[in-house]
């Protein structure tokens, strides 16, 4: 035996040693693998792991049962050398080949470490062949030990004896389980049979138990931190964010995706992201303008708009569609501000923005405003109501204080305290800012004696932010139905609604001295011209206007 081992160890150190000789071809030599430090480590792992093969190989031969045929024996001791001359000879060719592949691709710049590719994984598939042959010898070891434990434990029992001892003994994954052998499946026995099946008390294996108390602990860990403390988003609340987010990158591709030459489109994209805050008739504005535009023409290109595009578009909605010169100008003019800010953005050239709108005359009536004569006011002011009319008073009510300050009913759900001051010399002043355009507004209340029953009566309380207690308004629409109502009651019949307040606020100052610029202040408008739409001129206005003319005076 250590004669077969001699000769093998001798054979391996011979069949390295000229293997790893170097072939040389003509001119200078190629650099030796032996020079490189990764092949160096390589070189020495497989030695190593050879040396680790030969010892385990003289266990096993050596654990080996003793009476064994030496036919057999012998048989072993050549298939272990077989083993190793093979993996001595794929290490001793991988060499070689490494030499030649070295001399023939010196010139490829591809390394790993410093080594060609093929050699590198030459090298790694025979230490992963050496690693294999070791865990097999060690299997082999094992299994010759339990063999031999076993034989000793039995010597001297009767063949029944040694049968009910092995139905005793417990592999390692019965002990690792906590089973019982099967001699003692008596006292596990529950008395349930079902067709010659038992039913054991078998007690839940270890590992599967301490499993199932793991998953209570993260369970209830899970259920306080994403649904008691919510110190992290629930499954539920992951999902919505993460299609949140779908949703955003989809419309930023389409938006993206768009056609750069398509007016319609970059008008579609104007209204969803504005390069300022719009109000909800404005985008109702544009996007009606946008439905006539493709109504008018199906496709239009930044290279269609021309003046006579705009003539055509003008006289498709005054003829066609039977617009009024008020509502034709409105959608005209959106359609003006998107064609200019497309100008800003390149997508037009200079050139077509000349004399685009110059020939497009759209003629508008001014149009006949509503409002309430000093008279009227009195009525409406005057009416009593009924116990169960109590919510037109309180309209009523509303609709004086609106004429009072020439706010809209929307005005009154955000009149805020603090824009409410009381001055010492005259009495209540509105010093605020309108909602509707940000424009600051000064309204001298005090004017209105009335304007403080008012406030008394429907004053909200002390928490709250606004004037008014949130509960005394309505729907705008049933506003506007009651206060028809209201005109009905007192005998008025024009067509009274929400906006004939502001409208009459306007009449009441010009006609009763108030400058132009001063009506605008209080009315929070940014031009003058915007004002005049408001009130009308007429005798009364005159009369009253020219009071403080005394042209007696003057002898004229």
């Amino acid at each position: 035996m250590k004669k077969h081992l001699k000769y093998t160890g001798l054979l391996t150190v011979s069949c390295l040693l000229l293997g790893n000789i170097p072939a040389h071809a003509g001119g200078e030599p190629a650099p030796s693998v032996f020079n490189n430090p990764l092949a160096l480590a390589l070189l020495l792992v497989m030695a190593l792991l050879l040396l680790v093969i030969a010892v385990l190989a003289a266990v096993l031969v050596g654990a080996a049962d003793i009476k064994r045929d030496e036919r057999k024996k012998q048989q072993l001791n050549k298939n272990a050398a077989a083993m190793i001359l093979l993996l001595v000879g794929l290490f001793s060719t991988g060499i070689a080949n490494a030499q030649e592949e070295t001399v023939a691709v010196v010139s490829t710049p591809a390394t790993i470490g410093g080594l060609q590719p093929f050699v590198y994984y030459i090298m790694v598939t025979i230490i992963f062949l050496e690693f294999t042959l070791i865990m097999g010898l060690l299997y082999n070891i094992r299994i010759l030990i339990r063999r031999e434990k076993q034989r000793r434990h039995e010597a001297g029992l009767s063949p029944e004896e040694i049968k009910e001892r092995r139905r005793s003994t417990l592999s390692w994954w019965d002990k690792m389980n906590k089973l019982k052998p099967v001699s003692q499946e008596a006292e596990l026995d529950l008395g349930h049979d079902y067709d010659g099946i038992r039913e054991l008390d078998n007690r839940l294996p270890p590992w599967w138990l301490y499993g199932f108390y793991v998953t209570i602990i993260v369970a209830v860990v899970y259920m306080w931190r994403f649904h008691i403390a919510h110190t992290a988003p629930s499954s539920t609340e992951e999902y919505i964010t993460s299609v949140e987010q779908a949703q955003l990158k989809i419309q930023e591709y389409l938006k993206k995706k768009g056609d750069r030459h398509s007016f319609y489109e970059y008008m579609k994209g104007y209204i969803q992201d504005p390069p300022e805050k719009l109000e909800a008739n404005t985008i109702k504005k544009y996007n009606t303008t946008l439905s006539h535009l493709q109504a008018f023409r199906k496709q239009l290109h930044f290279s269609d708009i021309d003046n006579a595009l705009i003539k055509d578009f003008h006289k498709y909605m005054n003829v066609t569609l039977g617009l009024e010169g008020v509502t034709c100008k409105k959608y005209m003019e959106a359609f003006k501000k998107v064609i200019r800010e497309a100008r800003k953005e390149n997508y037009l050239d200079p050139s077509q923005m000349e004399f685009l709108f110059d020939d497009v005359k759209i003629k508008v009536k001014k149009a006949k405003r509503t409002f309430l004569e000093p008279e009227e006011i009195k009525r409406w002011k005057a009416l009593r109501f009924e116990e169960n009319e109590k919510h037109l008073e309180r309209d009523r009510d509303l609709f004086l204080f609106q004429i009072y300050t020439g706010y809209y009913y929307k005005d009154l759900l955000i009149f805020k305290n603090e824009q409410l001051t009381a001055d010492e010399q005259h009495g209540l002043i509105i010093i605020g800012e309108r909602d509707k355009n940000g424009n600051g507004t000064i309204i001298p209340l005090f004017k209105f004696p009335h304007a403080a029953a008012i406030l008394k009566k429907y004053r909200s309380s002390t928490k709250e932010k606004t004037v008014f207690d949130p509960s005394v308004f309505v729907e705008e629409p049933v506003y506007n139905r009651n206060l028809k109502e209201i005109a009905s009651l007192t005998g008025i019949s024009k067509s009274v609604s929400n906006k004939v307040a502001r409208h009459t606020n306007a009449q009441l100052w010009i006609r009763y001295g108030a400058e132009s610029p001063i009506l605008s202040k209080m009315m929070g408008h940014t031009k003058q011209e915007t004002t005049k739409n408001y009130y009308d001129v007429n005798i009364p206005e005159i009369i009253e206007g020219t009071k403080r003319a005394d042209f007696k005076k003057l002898g004229i």
